[in-house]
């Protein structure tokens, strides 16, 4: 074959190759329309809810849909309308859809529709996007006639996380989970997923920030309810400021604020954000009353310190104080070492025999105004337990404290008609 025989040949191939690359951007040549790009009419449907998206409090969400247009290509641009309507049976969904516009040579094309927030939390909602190539503004005509509407589910609606379990981080030092405790945690930590992390500390600084920014708001809106209940954590490392509220009746009644007490009370007691300014900041007979209950629940922790088998007496005011007054009349809890068969009661009845509320009653206002100012409970009983192994609490005084009470008792019993005695020793 000759050479120019050879050229022309080739060249032939060349044009037919283009012809059919042609043919391949030309779908349904005979044609002229758009349609939405997806390989099956089970994809032409998709959900959204809000609850994702709590960041920002947004207004809109964005949703992307593919478009593709058929037939021949067009030498200038060509408008294409979409529009939207209600789906039977569901609530009526709001969505903004842009102007679109295929250039010459655009055959696919991703567009960004506006999905309206629901004006109903947990109420399910809906629209069909849908080309309309009936529109005066439509410059293009309808393409695969099964792919031309998209339809959108939208909804608010929020459920518990399943890493909030019941003894979760996250039940442990953000308590129980609420809708509207989510949505304050969100804008918090500025992560709408911030209940996938089980940072501890991450967690912890989420508590103490949390109770931080609720007092401030309360404190703004003093006769408004606090919408979100944090717990507050008797932990150590772990600080919350004094609060604007606590002054010199609180003081008095509830001895000086500091962080560990002030939360094992509210602990003990039921007392979250919700329910703290109400408790707290309140009358002085109110406040009589709480010292009270937190006289009774300090009561209780120290016979808990008692039987934890390493903690010295010098330190249970540290980690639990509540002042108490000889003219308040108490609910006593019988101490833990006054009843330690394991030889703290053979220890302490030697000095103050057998127990009844009546001595125990004498006893501590007796202490009490001998005391003054330095009076704590668990003076009376310097006694430890250390796993079993019961002895005298050097850090108290020992045997040579009890036996000082002793003496202040008998010494206080003198003139006196009571139903009990001290033994002499």
């Amino acid at each position: 074959m000759k050479l120019h025989h050879l050229i022309y040949a080739a060249t032939s191939l060349l044009v037919l190759g283009s012809c059919s690359q042609e043919q391949i951007e030309v779908y349904q040549a005979e044609n002229n329309g758009v349609y939405f790009n997806y390989k099956n009419t089970t994809d032409l449907e998709m959900s959204v809810n809000f609850s994702d998206h709590v960041l920002g409090n947004p207004s809109t969400l964005p949703v992307n849909l593919r478009l593709k247009v058929m037939g021949v290509k067009a030498n200038e641009n060509r408008r294409v309308v979409l529009k939207s309507r209600s789906l039977e049976g569901k609530g009526e969904l709001q969505v903004i859809c842009p102007e679109i516009i295929f250039t010459p040579d655009t055959i696919e094309k991703e567009v960004t529709i506006h999905v309206a927030r629901p004006e109903v939390r947990d109420s399910s909602f809906a629209a069909v996007v849908y080309i309309d190539s009936q529109d005066s503004q439509s410059q293009i005509g309808s393409g695969l006639a099964e792919f031309q509407e998209f339809t959108i589910h939208a909804k608010e609606s929020y459920s518990k996380p399943a890493s909030w379990g019941e003894w979760s981080m996250h039940q442990m030092y953000l308590g129980d989970w609420s809708v509207d405790k989510h949505i304050f945690l969100v804008n918090l930590t500025r992560n709408n997923r911030y209940f996938t992390s089980q940072n501890y500390q991450a967690i912890v600084q989420w508590n103490t920030a949390a109770i931080d920014s609720l007092r401030r708001w309360k404190e703004a809106h003093i006769n408004d309810p606090v919408p979100v209940a944090m717990p507050f954590i008797p932990e150590d490392g772990i600080s919350y400021n004094k609060p604007w509220y606590w002054g010199d009746l609180q003081t008095k009644y509830l001895g000086a604020y500091a962080t560990k007490p002030f939360a094992a009370i509210c602990n003990v007691l039921g007392i979250t954000t919700q329910n703290e300014y109400e408790t707290f900041a309140t009358t002085e007979d109110n406040l009589k009353n709480l010292n009270k209950d937190a006289v009774k629940v300090m009561m209780q922790r120290y016979n808990t310190f008692y039987y934890d088998g390493w903690r010295r007496g010098s330190t249970y005011k540290n980690n639990f104080f509540v002042p108490m007054f000889g003219n308040l009349s108490y609910v006593l809890v019988k101490p833990a070492a006054w009843g330690d068969d394991q030889g703290g009661a053979d220890m302490i009845k030697r000095y103050y025999g057998e127990y009844s509320p009546e001595k125990y009653e004498f006893m501590i206002k007796t202490w009490l105004s001998h005391k003054g100012a330095d009076f704590v409970l668990n003076q009376l009983f310097p006694v430890m337990n250390e796993w079993g192994n019961v002895s005298w609490d050097s850090s108290l005084g020992g045997e040579n404290a009890i036996r000082e009470i002793n003496r202040v008792m008998r010494t206080a019993l003198e003139g006196q008609a009571h139903s009990f005695t001290f033994p002499e020793i």
